[in-house]
C-alpha cells in the first residue's frame, strides 16, 4: 500500500515562501524512515533535516514540493483566507502524487473539516487529516522535512543578500530589516508578505491588511 504525508512550511513566515510537501511511500518503508530518525521537523537540526532529506528521497516512490510565493499569499488572504490557499494547493499535490491514502497536517481545528474539503477538491477519498500530524505519523513528519529544507533554501538565498534572520515575525532581526527598507523607499521588498500584521506595524497603517 502507497501512503502519501502532507505537510507546509512557512505558513506564519513574514519573510520567504511557504512551501508544501508531497511525499508517498510504500508502507514496507516506514520502519527504515522512522529508524533512519525521520520525525517532526521542527525538533530536527538544519543539518538532520539535510541528511534526512536525501534518506527520505531514496526511499519514496514519489515526491513533490511546491513553493508559494508572499504575493500570491498576501492576494489569497485579502480574497479567501490562507487556508483556501493551502487547501488548493495540497489538492494539487494529491492529484499529482499517486497513493492509496494521503495522510495531511491539518491548519484547522477541526481536522475532520479540513480533511473533507481536501477530499472533494482533490477527488481523493481516502485522507486522514490531523493536527499536529508531523509528530503522529511518519510519513507525514517525512513530507514536513522536505517542506521545512526546501522554505530553508529559499531563505537562505534571500539572507545571501539580505539579513532577514529567521524570516519570522517574532525575530527581531527580521522585522527591523524590513522596516528599515520600508522606510527607506516607502515600499515592501518582494520577499516580505504585506498582508502580515507585523507590515501592518511597520506601515502603521492597518487598512495593508485588505488593501494589499
Amino acid at each position: 500500500m502507497i501512503v502519501c504525508g502532507i505537510d507546509e512550511a512557512g505558513r506564519g513566515s513574514f519573510v520567504g515562501p511557504m512551501a508544501i510537501a508531497g511525499v508517498a511511500v510504500d508502507e514496507r518503508n516506514l520502519g527504515t524512515l522512522r529508524d533512519a530518525g525521520v520525525r517532526d521537523s521542527k525538533t530536527l537540526s538544519p543539518r538532520a533535516r539535510e541528511s534526512l532529506c536525501h534518506t527520505i528521497l531514496e526511499n519514496s516512490v514519489a515526491h513533490t514540493v511546491r513553493r508559494v510565493r508572499p504575493r500570491t499569499i498576501d492576494n489569497s488572504v485579502v480574497l479567501h483566507g490562507l487556508s483556501d490557499l493551502e487547501i488548493d494547493r495540497m489538492a494539487c499535490i494529491m492529484r499529482d502524487v499517486r497513493a492509496d491514502a494521503y495522510y495531511v497536517d491539518s491548519c484547522y481545528a477541526d481536522a475532520d473539516l479540513f480533511g473533507r474539503r481536501l477530499a472533494e477538491a482533490s477527488g481523493r477519498p481516502r485522507v486522514r487529516a490531523r493536527t499536529k500530524a508531523d509528530s503522529r505519523y511518519t510519513v507525514v513528519a517525512a513530507a514536513s522535512i522536505l517542506a521545512k529544507v526546501a522554505r530553508d533554501r529559499s531563505v537562505s538565498r534571500i539572507r545571501l543578500h539580505h539579513p532577514v534572520g529567521s524570516g519570522y515575525p517574532g525575530d527581531t532581526k527580521t522585522a527591523a530589516y524590513v522596516r528599515e527598507i520600508y522606510r527607506a523607499t516607502g515600499a515592501f521588498p518582494g520577499f516580505a508578505r504585506r498582508s502580515w500584521y507585523t507590515a501592518c506595524r511597520i506601515a502603521g497603517d492597518e487598512r495593508l491588511r485588505v488593501a494589499v
